[in-house]
């Protein structure tokens, strides 16, 4: 370990499947020789192991999955003060919680990443409770980041941080090299759908694009590839089976390697009700994958409408099941897209820019402390 290099230490309430866990992965992978890095996280497939193995078991701090308490906050006191960390870097809800307490108590400096602003689904109390901590923890937060241009937007729409300590650091992916075009297979045609199957992804809004399919006699043309794993799977399978519609979809599962489907496949499609950047949706697009997707932030901050992809209205089935069938009839036009969305993921969303854009907010705040 080298003593001149700034001590970082990542928070994060979640080390299970998800942009999150992922986009630490990736920034702790692309600048790890520039700083040493520790991570706070709890004990979750897949990334507490890839966090170990990339770092090390003496730079984890476990602590819980998305709970909070009083002895894992002093947990981490304990380990941000044994092993001299320089800065905290806290990401989303959970993350920023212990993250920003521990840098107060710990006098030391820390960078916050949102995430994904997520208060759609709360009721006026804990709405009002979420947005008054937040705008208590940015007083002590040096910089905070936002993953798109969108999400900066819904940040100081609801004064969460102050525009002039609140930066823009889009997501961005490890983009692939890819030998040649491959052209979709059309029997039937694979639509890829990457989910955790919570409220957020909204993944039950399949089972309305796939009924308007059957209504137009052109489900037969589609299999929707279901990636993931979660709470909903269970209730969303049982519905498809409901309405005879289970044989649209193929259900794999979390896997380490989703990119396996995403060869020959007609397109990604996004179902969610609210995002902030979504990996997955990147990583599709960085394999010439065109997007059909809702018209929410994060997705429309990637997607440009009618060029790599097709935007619908959120709950427009009619709409989302019209861009699938645009793509399906005119396989170059899914190709076209599919490139243009390449390029722009090139331009615009690569892990390495995004890594060396966050370690520059690092040497910022350092210079100053």
């Amino acid at each position: 370990m080298s003593l001149c290099k700034y001590r970082i230490m990542h928070v994060s309430a979640r080390a299970d499947w998800g942009g999150g866990p992922e986009h630490i992965y990736q920034l702790i992978s692309h600048i790890k020789d520039d700083f040493d890095f520790y991570v706070a996280c709890p004990n979750d497939d897949p990334y507490f192991n890839r966090f170990y193995y990339l770092l090390g078991g003496n730079r984890l701090c476990e602590i819980p999955h998305r709970k909070f308490s009083l002895r894992a906050l002093f947990g981490i006191c304990k380990f941000v003060l044994e092993n001299k960390i320089s800065l905290i870097h806290s990401h989303g809800k959970g993350g920023g919680l212990y993250g920003r307490l521990a840098a107060l108590l710990c006098h030391v400096p820390c960078v916050h990443t949102f995430h994904g602003i997520h208060i759609g689904e709360y009721n006026v109390f804990k709405k009002w409770l979420y947005l008054v901590l937040e705008r208590v923890l940015s007083h002590i937060t040096n910089i905070g980041i936002a993953i798109s241009a969108g999400e900066r937007s819904q940040i100081l729409h609801n004064r969460l941080f102050h525009p002039d300590r609140l930066v823009t650091v889009p997501n961005g992916v490890k983009i692939p090299y890819l030998e040649s075009m491959v052209i979709p297979n059309a029997n039937p045609f694979l639509v890829i759908h990457i989910s955790r199957f919570d409220v957020a992804k909204n993944s039950e809004f399949i089972v309305d694009i796939l009924d308007c399919l059957r209504r137009e006699k052109k489900a037969s043309l589609i299999k929707i590839v279901c990636i993931g794993s979660g709470i909903g799977v269970t209730q969303l399978r049982a519905k498809l089976a409901e309405l005879c519609l289970d044989k649209y979809v193929l259900f794999t599962g979390a896997l380490a390697d989703p990119s396996i489907y995403f060869k020959g496949a007609l397109c990604y499609l996004s179902t969610s009700r609210w995002e902030g950047l979504p990996l997955a949706l990147l990583e599709a697009m960085s394999y010439n994958l065109p997007v059909v997707a809702s018209d929410v932030v994060g997705n429309r901050d990637a997607v440009e409408d009618g060029i790599t992809g097709f935007l619908y209205n959120l709950g427009d089935a009619r709409a989302a099941c019209k861009a699938l069938l645009s793509l399906a009839n005119n396989v170059p036009l899914a190709m076209q897209m599919g490139q243009e969305g390449r390029k722009r993921i090139e331009d615009n969303y690569d892990a390495c820019r995004m890594a060396s854009d966050t370690s520059q907010v690092y040497y910022g705040i350092m210079r100053h402390a």
